[in-house]
């Protein structure tokens, strides 16, 4: 059984006032705490140990769903009004009081009233956006420690390491209205039928969903669980037969075959002729005739992808970072640096609105993402040009000569970065992202990447 979605207004100036779309949150305290300390040992002064911890709240990226949630279904109607071809211009004095408010018509033919719930029986895509009762404010830790040494009264080199753990970040899209086929029976049911074993007992689903019923479409077939033309029709005969289904089952696509069995309707007519007809705008009437519940495929029937507003997405970022700066000696000076890094976390390339290999694990999807570098070395300096009064060149030079070539300097800067990640990815997957398994060595250079 599954139970019907009513949509309801609800904040100020609405039927229910007192009805927030998304909870308060009162707890986001920015707290940050540091202590440094001189060490006193390997020489006074010259080694510092220096630590701090932050915690820092960032402003939502939510409010452009917010327009989204008002386009809910049901809660607008539109229509479109066609004078005759007798009297073209439109006289607002002459429309038909019974024409305006346009009604919506539902497959019964009865009026689809504003914020009616959307019927189990179909149409099944329109989608809906959903706040998460636990919403919260995203936020990020920032975690640091350094020791910085100084060789010589010119020379300093600093060690640090320093962290960053964002903790629920938004997500605008997470469709949590997935077809179900992992853990229902329905994922060894397809195996069974892909690899043509029609007598495998895993197929028991699909012959109790399709029994009776002609899912080939065709007058070649007859319905399931009988002998037509001296042939048992078998649940995997009429898959691998289907037009609509078959392709999605030889590539492996079993959330787009179960994404169709959600609304997928027998042929009407001569296929099947002892069924009941199927009214304009139902669908579903496979699952639905042999008795299966409306929710056996995914959780809310009564639409196509239910977008829930929440805080799913982390990343941990951590890194070793060393520098060396000399001040001029000799009139050259210079600052190096070199970071040892790996930024790894959840969600598709680290940004908003990433997906899934699937929603009942997300973690598998915890990998590197796509800003991640493994290496950074960047320096830079300036040294002097040996030019002017007692210097190499120009030694001699006085007066307005010497005043334009002395102090000249020059200067480098160079920066050396690893590359991005590179993602193999599969055509053949569960629901969003699809893995590959590599059995050999992979040269990168002669695969173009």
């Amino acid at each position: 059984r599954a139970d019907v979605t009513a949509l309801q207004f609800v904040g100020k100036g609405s039927p229910n006032p007192d009805i927030t779309w998304y909870p308060d949150d009162w707890n986001n305290i920015g707290s940050a705490v540091g202590f440094s300390w001189q060490v006193p040992w390997f020489g006074e002064g010259k080694t510092t140990v220096r630590g701090g911890y932050q915690m820092t709240y960032q402003i939502n990226q939510s409010g452009n769903n917010i327009i989204q949630e008002i386009n809910a279904p049901g809660s607008s109607d539109i229509g479109t009004y066609i004078p005759g071809s007798s009297d073209p211009y439109l006289d607002l004095t002459k429309l038909n009081p019974s024409l305006f408010p346009v009604r919506t018509l539902t497959p019964a033919g009865t009026p689809l009233k504003p914020m009616q719930p959307s019927l189990l029986t179909g149409p099944r895509n329109q989608q809906i956006y959903i706040p998460d009762p636990g919403l919260s404010t995203p936020y990020a830790q920032n975690l640091t420690l350094s020791v910085t040494r100084s060789v010589s009264s010119k020379l300093t080199v600093d060690l640090r390491y320093i962290g960053t753990l964002s903790r629920k970040q938004w997500d605008p899209v997470v469709n949590i209205n997935h077809p179900n086929f992992l853990f229902n029976g329905l994922k060894e049911a397809f195996d069974a039928a892909r690899a043509r074993n029609d007598s495998s007992p895993a197929l028991t689903v699909l012959e109790d969903m399709f029994r009776g019923m002609n899912i080939a479409g065709t007058t070649a077939f007859g319905p399931v669980g009988s002998t037509f033309g001296g042939v048992l029709q078998t649940a995997g005969m009429h898959l691998r037969a289907n037009t609509t289904l078959r392709n999605n089952l030889a590539n492996g696509n079993y959330n787009g075959l179960a994404a169709s069995l959600n609304t997928l309707n027998y042929a009407s007519g001569a296929a099947n002729p002892g069924l009941p007809a199927i009214p304009t705008g139902v669908v579903g009437t496979v699952l639905r005739q042999n008795g299966f519940p409306e929710n056996f495929i995914v959780t809310n029937p009564q639409f196509g992808a239910v977008n829930n507003l929440t805080n799913v997405y982390s990343n941990n970022y951590h890194s070793l970072e060393t520098q060396v700066t000399m001040r001029p000696i000799h009139g050259v000076s210079f600052q190096s640096t070199y970071t040892w890094s790996k930024n790894l976390g959840t969600g598709q390339a680290g940004g908003l609105g990433a997906s899934y290999t699937t929603l009942a694990d997300r973690h598998a999807d915890y990998s590197l993402q796509s800003d991640s570098r493994t290496h950074d070395f960047r320096t830079n300096g300036t040294f002097s040009l040996p030019i002017g009064p007692n210097q190499l060149f120009l030694s001699n030079s006085s007066g307005t000569l010497a005043r334009i070539v002395e102090g000249w300097q020059a200067s480098w800067i160079i920066n050396l970065t690893s590359g991005q990640p590179t993602t193999v990815g599969a055509q053949n997957m569960l629901y969003a992202n699809g893995s590959t398994s590599i059995v050999g060595p992979f040269d990168l250079v002669k695969k173009g990447v």
